[in-house]
C-alpha cells in the first residue's frame, strides 16, 4: 500500500541550498541546462573545506525527468514503485526545478523482491549517482560518520567520502540497517533526511553537508517497521515479486542485465543466460536474496571473461 503524506507537498517551497546558483532558481524544465549546479558543503571550523567538497556539483537528470522515467525502468509488476517515481517528476515538472529529485521513500517488501537492485536501475535511468550507506549497529563505520568521544577521534563519514567522488548533488543515498540502528544514529538520519532539515554536521571533515536535493530510499526487510524517527516525512512503498510463474527466470535476467550495464558489456548478455558454476542453478532458489543473485551473475562474467 501506498502511504502518502499529506504535508510533504509543502516541504520543497523552502529552498535549503547554501550555494545554489542563480540558474537554480530560473531555470525550466523546458530549458534545462546540464551545467546546472549547486554547492553542498561549507565549514563549521574555519577551515578549508576538505576533499573538494566546497566545489559547485551538477543537478542532474533534467532531461530524464522530461522524457519519464518508468517506461525505462522495466519492472511493471512494481505499481506502487513506479508510482511514486511518476510523481515526483511531476512535481519537479510543475515546479520548474529541472533535475531529478524524489522525497524520502521506506522501501519494503518480500525477501528477494530487489529493493538495491531498484534503487540502481533508478539511478542509471535518472542519470545520477547511487551512493549506499549502512547505519546498521553492526557496521564497523556508520554511514553517517561519528563523533569524536575522549581518545576516539571524529570518523567522517561514509555518504561525504561519496559525495567527494561524484559531481553529483542530488543523488540516490540508499541506506541500509536502519532496524537495527542506535538512537543516536538515527537521530543523524533524520536530520540528514526530513525535507525541512536536510543538512548533517559531518565531525570528522568539519564540514557541514546540504542534502537538500538527494533523494532517500531507506530500505527495510521484511516485517521491519520505519524507525518512528522517519515516520513523519517519510512515505512507504512495497515492492512486489512478480506474478509469473517463471519469475525466478526473469529476475536472474534482470541480474544478468544490472552486471552488463555496470561493466558496459550488454551485447555478451546471450552467451551468459543458462551459465552456472556447477550446474546447480542456485539462482532458481525463490528465497534467494537479489544481492545474491546479482553476486551469481557476476560469477558468470568473471567465469567467461574475467575479473574487471
Amino acid at each position: 500500500m501506498l502511504i502518502e503524506n499529506p504535508a510533504i507537498d509543502e516541504v520543497r517551497e523552502a529552498d535549503t541550498a547554501f550555494g545554489a546558483s542563480d540558474a537554480r532558481e530560473d531555470a525550466t524544465i523546458e530549458s534545462w541546462n546540464p551545467s546546472l549546479t549547486m554547492c553542498i558543503a561549507e565549514s563549521y571550523a574555519a577551515h578549508v573545506v576538505p576533499w573538494g567538497l566546497d566545489a559547485p556539483r551538477q543537478l542532474r537528470g533534467g532531461d530524464r525527468v522530461t522524457a519519464g522515467i518508468t517506461p525505462r525502468l522495466g519492472c511493471e509488476w512494481n505499481a506502487e514503485w513506479l508510482g511514486a517515481i511518476d510523481l515526483a517528476c511531476r512535481h519537479q515538472r510543475d515546479a520548474g526545478r529541472p533535475w531529478f529529485h524524489m522525497l524520502p521513500l521506506a522501501v519494503t517488501g518480500p525477501c528477494g523482491a530487489g529493493r538495491t537492485h531498484v534503487a540502481r536501475r533508478l539511478a542509471w535511468e535518472a542519470g545520477v549517482a547511487h551512493i549506499a550507506i549502512d547505519v546498521s549497529s553492526c557496521a564497523m563505520v556508520s554511514g553517517l560518520g561519528s563523533p569524536g568521544r575522549g581518545p576516539t577521534p571524529a570518523l567522517p563519514s561514509a555518504l561525504a567520502l561519496a559525495m567527494s567522488m561524484t559531481d553529483c548533488a542530488n543523488p540516490i543515498i540508499n541506506v541500509t540497517g536502519v532496524e537495527t540502528a542506535d538512537a543516536n544514529t538515527l537521530a543523524r538520519l533524520a536530520a540528514a533526511t526530513d525535507p525541512m532539515r536536510s543538512r548533517i554536521d559531518d565531525e570528522g571533515l568539519g564540514i557541514t553537508l546540504d542534502l537538500s536535493e538527494a533523494t532517500w530510499l531507506i530500505q527495510l526487510p521484511p516485517d521491519a517497521e520505519l524507525p518512528a524517527e522517519l515516520q513523519d516525512f517519510t512515505t512507504t512503498v512495497a515492492l512486489t515479486l512478480p506474478d509469473q510463474p517463471d519469475w525466478v527466470e526473469l529476475a536472474w535476467i534482470e541480474a544478468l542485465v544490472e552486471v552488463a550495464t555496470d561493466r558496459a558489456m550488454g551485447d555478451e548478455l546471450g552467451r551468459l543466460a543458462d551459465w552456472t558454476d556447477d550446474g546447480a542453478e542456485r539462482w532458481r532458489h525463490p528465497g534467494l536474496k537479489a544481492a545474491a543473485r546479482y553476486g551469481l551473475a557476476a560469477t558468470a562474467f568473471e567465469h567467461v571473461y574475467g575479473p574487471g
